[in-house]
Formats: C-alpha cells, sequence, structure tokens
C-alpha cells in the first residue's frame, strides 16, 4: 500500500513520518492512548484546557498535503489528491449520517471515521487534486462542503479549509474504509 500521508506522534511534532490508508487504519481501530484519549474526551466532562492537552497527545495526518520541514502554505510540496472534511455541526444523529455518506455515489468516500470528540472525518479522492494550485484547493474543498449542506443540511468545519490543516487520529472502533478509493463525484466547475 502506498504511503501518502504525513503522519506526526502528536500536534507539537513535525510529520517526518509517511503513512498509508492501512497503517492508519491500525491506529484508529488498535492504538490503546488513542482509545483512551478519545474515551476521555467524548465523556463530556471536561475543561477546554484538558480537552486540550488530550488532543495533544492524539497522532496527528495531514490528508490533504505534503509540506517540507514545517506545515506551512509556503512548504506544499504537493497535493495529495484526497480531501478531509470535518463534520462536526450540532444535532446531527452521526450515526444515521455516517450511513447516508457511506452510500452517496457523488461523494464516494474513501474513508470515514470518528473525530475526538464523536463526530465525523470524512477523507474524499479527488482526482482534479493532483497537480492542483492552492486557489484549487479552496474551490473544491468549497463546492464539497456546499453539496454536503445542500444534500445532508449539514455544516462542515469551515477551519478544515487550509490545504496543510491536521487531522486528529481518533479510535474508531468501526471505521468505514473503501479500499477501491473511488473518485467523488462532484462535478466542479
Amino acid at each position: 500500500m502506498e504511503k501518502i500521508f504525513n503522519l506526526s506522534n502528536n500536534l507539537n511534532e513535525y510529520g517526518k513520518n509517511m503513512c498509508s490508508f492501512d497503517e492508519l487504519l491500525q491506529i484508529i481501530k488498535f492504538d490503546k492512548t488513542t482509545q483512551q484519549v478519545c474515551k476521555a474526551l467524548r465523556s463530556g466532562n471536561l475543561s477546554k484546557e484538558r480537552e486540550r492537552e488530550l488532543k495533544e497527545m492524539l497522532k496527528t495526518v495531514e490528508f490533504n498535503s505534503i509540506t517540507e520541514k514545517h506545515r506551512r502554505r509556503e512548504n506544499i510540496k504537493e497535493f495529495t489528491g484526497y480531501l478531509c472534511v470535518d463534520l462536526d455541526d450540532r444535532g446531527v444523529d452521526y450515526d444515521e449520517l455516517r450511513e447516508k455518506l457511506i452510500k452517496d455515489d457523488t461523494l464516494n468516500p474513501t474513508l470515514i471515521f470518528t473525530s475526538p470528540r464523536g463526530k465525523l472525518k470524512m477523507v474524499l479522492h479527488l482526482e482534479q487534486m493532483h497537480g492542483a494550485t492552492e486557489e484549487d484547493f479552496y474551490d473544491y474543498y468549497k463546492q464539497c462542503v456546499i453539496y454536503i449542506a445542500e444534500k445532508y443540511g449539514v455544516v462542515a468545519d469551515t477551519n478544515c479549509m487550509n490545504p496543510v490543516c491536521l487531522c486528529f487520529v481518533s479510535h474508531d472502533d468501526n471505521p468505514y474504509y473503501n479500499h477501491e478509493e473511488p473518485l467523488c463525484q462532484i462535478q466542479f466547475y
């Protein structure tokens, strides 16, 4: 399996390790520290400071781009061909939304897993991202977010509309992964 994502051991470390989807799935499903941290985060009884401390213990991955040296826009080496959307709108049944997203043959998600606080992270495969510019990234991200809002009534986290955004690797007993990595079929303009 191809190693395509920068992986860091925590929020304060620059990702020197490359990982594949299969390696990422092993962490999501089986890493004991990730399980314990996510259990605490999902309890809902934490101060903001304690929540931040716990999140700093989680591994992070750069789904959108590969950077050199430091995670800054000017250090983007290339876009990965994937786009991560963070779905954390309030009042949403995330189990029901997950099932709907899995069946959505326009989005064709490659990966869906539970976020640290019990919401959803979704990774889409966009052929257009290969060789894309930063401006292209913003356009593709906006169009994906608009599609999700119009079809499902869910507002995606716009903080992730950053090509060098880190994604916390969080525990999920049953992450969805489509090994065929189908392409997102949104018509980009």
